[in-house]
């Protein structure tokens, strides 16, 4: 049991008064007060008007390190507690008795006898005489430690969860920061405008599911006068599949343009082997589907090459849909893979239509997909114009979707040879 140093109440209280000396008679006895004293689990206690122990439970006892009650009998809270603790007890008791009002559910944190603590939530009530005059108080009291030691726990979990979401959210700030910074450096990789090729219309169209993207499109003037146009779509979404995307656009680029004459076979060739020579060593296996064509815009004839990605379409105005078909595998697959490009030649009136699977692959929220068929359904209808059928094919998309998300990034560019005023195509009659 740990013994405080008795310091006594504060001068001018009512033990400095004249009240009269302790006399345990003073305390209401029956049979029932003294079962619920020996067996009830609570803290009871009595208190003469001088706040003196008159009795106390066996579990008031034990909990203040005696092992009988009677050992109480006489005492002070300044004989039992610490006494900045001892004085704030007496002060609340002479309050309650001097103005006979009880104090109902107070929780407080209690100094045991061995020197711990526990919380209680306790009850203070003043009794009185048969005239009337209040001559002392009756305490009950309930351990309530490990409910308080709960909710506290509860408290600082909440605290740290709090602090915990206060930096996730800057780690969010600073991670949507540098994705915006991302996405601006992405844009950079596409064409700030399309070429103008006299003769020729282009349009095209660009939703990323993400921030960023892994889809790409391109359009370019090689040294020789022709036009290369490439769509690619980077397996995977996200700063992986755009990191990936900057490598392939770059490769294909500086490819294509480092000779006169420029085959897209051979351009794939070699970026399918540095692929596989550099990039699949320890990280996330990554490949690519291309598209890639040469246009003569003299001649109107297209070389391309399809390395996994869905055909794009020539629409020939009363004309069957003709598929520009897989020619190899996707970029970074097969190390064996040699791309040879196929040829075909525009016709007036067509129009080359190359996409990304994200046009495909649209999903409604029950999980639809848009789908080929509903794709060349929207051919017949909205005519052989770039800009009114990539303009067609997203607002059938967004029809679609009914407010779902993008599941895949999307990718559309269109390729048309225009008619002069005389009727006449730039590359003459092929």
């Amino acid at each position: 049991m740990v013994t405080f140093h008795m310091h006594g109440p504060a001068k001018g209280t009512p033990m400095d008064q004249g009240i009269p000396p302790f006399d345990r008679d003073t305390i209401p006895h029956s049979a029932m007060i003294d079962a619920l004293m020996a067996f009830m689990p609570d803290y009871i206690f009595f208190k003469d008007r001088a706040s003196r122990f008159l009795a106390c439970s066996g579990a008031h006892a034990r909990m203040m390190g005696f092992s009988d009650p009677s050992q109480v009998v006489g005492k002070t809270d300044f004989e039992l507690f610490p006494p900045d603790e001892a004085q704030g007890y007496y002060r609340e008791e002479q309050k309650c008795m001097d103005a006979n009002t009880p104090v109902i559910n107070r929780e407080r944190r209690v100094t045991t006898g061995s020197g711990g603590h526990v919380w209680i939530t306790e009850h203070k009530l003043p009794f009185t005489n048969p005239s009337g005059q209040v001559i002392g108080l009756m305490g009950i009291s309930r351990d309530v430690t490990a409910v308080k030691e709960g909710e506290l726990e509860r408290e600082r979990f909440i605290a740290e969860l709090q602090q915990l979401r206060g930096k996730e959210q800057e780690y969010l700030k600073a991670l949507r920061s540098q994705m915006k910074i991302a996405a601006r450096i992405q844009a950079d990789f596409l064409p700030r405008q399309l070429p103008e090729v006299p003769g020729w219309k282009l349009a095209s169209y660009f939703q990323p599911a993400l921030e960023v993207a892994g889809d790409f499109y391109d359009a370019f003037l090689l040294p020789d006068g022709r036009l290369c146009i490439a769509v690619s779509d980077i397996c995977g979404k996200g700063v992986g599949a755009a990191i990936f995307m900057a490598l392939v656009r770059s490769l294909i680029r500086a490819l294509a343009c480092r000779t006169s004459g420029a085959d897209p076979g051979e351009t794939l060739s070699v970026v399918n082997d540095y692929i596989l020579r550099n990039h699949h060593h320890d990280g996330p296996y990554m490949y690519a589907c291309a598209f890639v064509g040469v246009v003569d815009p003299a001649t109107g004839i297209l070389d391309y090459v399809n390395a996994g990605l869905p055909p794009p379409c020539v629409l020939r105005p009363g004309s069957p849909l003709v598929r520009c078909e897989r020619t190899g595998p996707a970029l970074g697959i097969d190390e064996s893979a040699r791309y040879t490009s196929r040829q075909t030649v525009f016709q007036p009136g067509d129009l080359l239509f190359a996409f990304s699977d994200g046009v495909l692959e649209a999903r409604d929220g029950e999980g639809r997909f848009l789908g080929r068929q509903e794709l060349y359904a929207l051919f017949d209808e909205s005519g052989t114009d770039p800009d009114k059928l990539t303009a067609a094919v997203c607002g059938r998309i967004a029809l679609h979707l009914k407010g779902a998300p993008l599941a895949d990034d999307i990718t559309m560019l269109a390729l048309k040879p225009e008619q002069d005023r005389a009727g006449r195509y730039a590359y003459g009659d092929v």
